[in-house]
């Protein structure tokens, strides 16, 4: 296209007058680079003066004040088991963070790779800024050794679950450390094990096991037997355990004898009205 026939540019600018002044030069500024996660808080020179703690008083009614908060602000979905292995869940943890006005910065996010390229560790780092200006960093790690993906089901998204399970739980210990008084998150229990003491996936018989007595459960209808194995997998928190599948086989398969048990006595009773059999001669 010729300059002629060019559409002229529409441009956003400030005018000012003409005039014989020239205007005044602005001083150069020396770009400073930004606040890395080493150099971002303030290191203080040592001094000589004697550590003071805060005002007891404040600190008591400020722990009173946390622990009504958690009354008040949390419902029972917020939390994870039970008395004293109760445990808080990342949706208690984020309802505490906006109560408390928290800003959240990730400051860093790295995933550990096998010769293979394939994922086996995830580290992530996210910092918890207060209203006040104090701050605390949080690290959360996951990695391929948890329970939960010991199956290969569990493995489907371990890009994602890897990266997002160290990101909870690096949020939920930023913000455990600057205001929840260091409590411990459902997440980081789970990471330990909790479902029970050396329990393993279930192998390809136990899962076949309880497969079949599902679809028997449901009368052959395969896709409610399946919904019914992944509601069982969601509460045991992604993995179907063997000793869990063992335990449901063996109730089924018990209920099943009982029912065939009841079936057999229905059809050998005699049907109301008829003579009683007359044993024959010997």
């Amino acid at each position: 296209m010729s300059d002629e026939q060019r559409e002229p540019e529409e441009v956003d600018a400030e005018v000012v007058s003409e005039g014989d002044e020239e205007p005044a030069p602005v001083p150069a500024v020396a770009a400073e680079p930004p606040p890395s996660a080493s150099t971002a808080l303030e290191v203080r020179p040592a001094s000589d003066q004697v550590l003071m703690p805060l005002d007891s008083g404040q600190v008591v009614e400020g722990m009173k004040a946390y622990q009504q908060l958690l009354h008040d602000l949390l419902d029972p979905s917020d939390w994870q088991g039970t008395g004293s292995d109760k445990f808080l869940k990342k949706s208690g943890w984020r309802k505490i963070s906006r109560a408390f006005n928290l800003s959240l910065t990730k400051i860093s996010l790295t995933v550990e790779r096998d010769t293979e390229g394939n994922p086996i560790r995830a580290e992530a780092v996210f910092r918890a800024l207060a209203p006040n200006g104090q701050v605390q960093d949080g690290d959360g790690y996951c990695s391929i050794d948890e329970p939960r993906f010991a199956s290969q089901k569990g493995r489907q998204k371990i890009e994602n679950d890897l990266r997002a399970t160290a990101t909870t739980r690096a949020k939920n210990r930023a913000i455990s450390d600057l205001v929840g008084m260091g409590e411990v998150s459902a997440e980081e229990v789970d990471a330990r094990g909790n479902a029970g003491p050396d329990w393993q996936a279930a192998d390809q018989k136990q899962a076949s096991q309880l497969s079949n007595a599902l679809i028997w459960l449901f009368d052959g209808d395969t896709g409610e037997a399946e919904k019914a194995w992944k509601l069982l997998q969601t509460q045991l928190g992604g993995t179907m355990y063997g000793p869990v599948a063992d335990g449901v086989t063996a109730v089924l398969a018990a209920s099943k004898r009982l029912i065939e048990a009841k079936e057999k006595a229905a059809e050998d009773k005699p049907p109301p009205g008829a003579p009683p059999e007359t044993p024959e001669p010997s």
